[in-house]
C-alpha cells in the first residue's frame, strides 16, 4: 500500500512536470507566434517606410526636373527678353525719329506745303487764307486786266472759278530762295467757258441794244455752272519764291493758264481777230 502511495505520488509529480512543460512549451509557441506578429508587423512597417521614401525621391526627381525645366525656360526667357531690347531700342529711335522728321515738315514752310495751300484755298473759297501763298488781288487781275465783264461780285460766285480745280505735283526743284514745282493741274475749260458766254452777251446787245451788268453776271454764272462744259488737264511749272521766311507763289503766265486753262489763249484769239 506504501508502494502504491509513493507510485501515484510519483506519478502525480510527473504529471505536474509534464503540465508544466507544456504550459512552457505553449508560452514559447505563444512568444513565437507574437514575435512572428511583430516582425511582419515591422516588415509591413518597414514597407511601408520604404514605398514612402522611394515616393518622396521620385518626387523630389520630379520636383527638381520641374525646376530645372522652368529654369531653362526663365534662362531662355531673359537671353529672348536681352535679344529684344536692342531691337525694341531700335523700333523706339526709329519712331522718334519719323515723329520729329513730321513735326519738322508741319513746321517748316515748303514750296509744296506753300502751292498746296494756295490750290486748296482757293477750291474751298478761302479766299483771305489764299493770301498766305499768293497775292490774290493778283490772280483777280488775271480775270479783269482784258475784259471786265468776266470778274463776278460776289464771293460765293466766285467759288465757281475753282470748283472743278484739281492738282496733282510731280516734282519740286529749290535753289536758295526761288523754287520751281512742276504740276499737273485741272480745271474747266475757260475758252468754252468764256465763248459762250460772250455768245450770250452778243445776243443780248444784238436784241435790246444795250448789256445790262446784272444780265451779264447771270450767263457767267450759268455758264461756270454748266455740266456741259470740259475740263482740261495740263501740266505747268510753277515759281515760288521765299518772302520773309514764307514761300509765295509768283503769278504769272503758267500760274493764270494753269487756273484758267484756255482763257488767255482765247483773249490772244480776240486780240488777234
Amino acid at each position: 500500500m506504501s508502494e502504491n502511495l509513493s507510485k501515484e505520488k510519483e506519478q502525480e509529480k510527473q504529471e505536474n512536470i509534464n503540465e508544466q512543460k507544456n504550459d512552457e512549451t505553449k508560452n514559447k509557441d505563444n512568444l513565437t507566434q507574437k514575435q512572428d506578429v511583430d516582425t511582419k508587423k515591422e516588415e509591413k512597417e518597414d514597407k511601408k517606410f520604404n514605398v514612402a521614401k522611394v515616393q518622396k525621391k521620385e518626387d523630389s526627381k520630379k520636383i527638381e526636373k520641374v525646376n530645372t525645366n522652368k529654369t531653362k525656360k526663365e534662362v531662355k526667357k531673359d537671353e529672348n527678353d536681352k535679344n529684344k531690347k536692342p531691337f525694341g531700342r531700335i523700333i523706339l529711335i526709329l519712331i522718334l525719329l519719323i515723329l520729329i522728321i513730321a513735326i519738322i515738315y508741319v513746321i517748316m514752310p515748303s514750296p509744296e506745303k506753300a502751292l498746296e495751300g494756295m490750290f486748296k484755298n482757293l477750291k474751298e473759297g478761302n479766299f483771305e487764307k489764299v493770301n498766305e501763298y499768293v497775292n490774290y488781288a493778283e490772280i483777280e487781275n488775271i480775270t479783269e486786266e482784258n475784259n471786265n465783264n468776266i470778274m463776278l461780285e460776289s464771293e460765293e460766285n466766285q467759288k465757281l472759278f475753282y470748283e472743278a480745280l484739281q492738282w496733282n505735283i510731280k516734282s519740286v526743284k529749290t535753289e536758295g530762295n526761288v523754287a520751281t514745282v512742276t504740276v499737273e493741274v485741272t480745271n474747266k475749260d475757260f475758252k468754252e467757258v468764256i465763248s459762250n458766254y460772250m455768245e450770250k452777251a452778243f445776243q443780248q446787245w444784238f436784241l435790246q441794244g444795250n448789256l445790262d451788268e446784272q444780265k451779264m453776271q447771270e450767263y457767267l454764272v450759268e455758264e461756270l455752272k454748266s455740266q456741259d462744259i470740259p475740263v482740261k488737264t495740263q501740266e505747268t511749272t510753277i515759281s515760288l519764291e521765299k518772302q520773309n521766311g514764307k514761300w509765295k507763289v509768283k503769278v504769272d503766265d503758267n500760274l493764270k493758264n494753269a487756273l484758267y486753262p484756255g482763257l488767255i489763249e482765247f483773249i490772244e484769239s480776240i486780240e488777234n481777230g
